[in-house]
């Protein structure tokens, strides 16, 4: 049998034999194939083609789910139907309180990171801090500085 480049084995061989990527990417399932062939061109339309940003996406989208689960209870009594039960979305104390401490044992981290190598005596480690948070702040203040710029060029015009 001839294969294409001279491959002894299939393609799809060579992704996995039960493979759901495999299927997708070499048009097995032509439904799922064509979804997401679609949703990747209608997210690139979205970001590339009209600059539209993902947290602006992102919070149209809860607006666009509120707005229908305000309206489809106010709804159902126009259509003689007894309102849906919706679920109550619920988030535990203890989630708060497990994501606080681990915040906390991470900043705790860097604050022992700094100190040692503040106090450590350690020069190469001290200057590759040192300059990496020189460069952060020249960005921060010549982006500042971008502002500034830009808002001078708005109140002059």
């Amino acid at each position: 049998m001839d294969r294409l480049f001279g491959r002894q084995k299939p393609v799809h061989n060579l992704f996995g034999v039960e493979n759901v990527t495999a299927d997708v990417l070499l048009w097995r399932n032509n439904k799922i194939s064509a979804s997401v062939l679609t949703g990747s061109t209608t997210i690139w339309i979205l970001f590339k083609c009209l600059n539209y940003h993902f947290l602006s996406l992102i919070f149209f989208s809860l607006i666009i789910g509120m707005v229908a689960q305000f309206l489809w209870p106010n709804a159902s009594g126009l259509m003689n139907r007894s309102p849906s039960q919706v679920p109550r979305f619920v988030l535990h104390d203890e989630l708060f309180v497990n994501i606080a401490i681990t915040i906390g044992v991470e900043v705790n981290h860097f604050l022992v990171f700094h100190q040692n190598v503040a106090y450590g005596g350690n020069l190469k480690e001290f200057l590759a801090v040192f300059s990496i948070n020189c460069i952060y702040n020249l960005i921060t203040l010549f982006h500042f500085f971008e502002q500034q710029h830009a808002l001078f060029l708005l109140n002059v015009e």
